[in-house]
């Protein structure tokens, strides 16, 4: 997401691996991920830990695993990788960590965090119009015999230090 361009203006901007942050241990009192599933792994939230401060927060989302796991199974896609339609045709794969959560709260607990993290699961509102809810939701969906405003897409994890 870095290379896209062009960018939002900033005052600085920091280039760097997820997995091994350019900071001192306890830093920031609030972490945001969104969508952190191209680097999700143990490495990664043991940095997140290591640069939270002491009752930080930390707040996280990923693709939901059951509407991933049923998409990629459906289309012959590792549960490891995810794909993107390119707006000039054809579509690239990058790597994409769905994760149950029950191995969810593991991890978490596995990196040092000692606070249960509290995973929530969401849907698309119905204001969300049928025609512009993706494909991929609704294929999903389709294949759980559930509404698309039924599937959960997106999970959010959150937890303090």
């Amino acid at each position: 997401m870095l290379t896209v361009t062009p960018r939002e203006a900033c005052l600085v901007r920091i280039w760097n691996f997820s997995e091994d942050l350019p900071f001192l241990d306890d830093q920031f009192s609030c972490i945001l991920g969104l969508l952190c599933d191209p680097f999700w792994s143990l490495q990664f939230l043991s940095e997140c830990y290591r640069v939270l401060a002491p009752k930080g927060m930390l707040f996280l989302t990923l693709p939901d695993y059951e509407w991933g796991q049923t998409l990629r199974s459906s289309i012959n896609l590792s549960v490891k990788l995810t794909r993107f339609k390119l707006f000039r045709g054809g579509e690239i794969q990058i790597p994409s960590n769905l994760t149950p959560p029950p191995q969810i709260e593991e991890m978490f607990y596995a990196v040092g965090f000692r606070n249960a993290p509290q995973v929530s699961r969401h849907v698309l509102p119905r204001s969300v119009t049928r025609e512009s809810i993706s494909p991929d939701v609704q294929r999903a969906a389709q294949l759980k015999n559930l509404s698309p405003y039924a599937m959960p897409i997106l999970t959010l994890v959150r937890t303090t230090k």
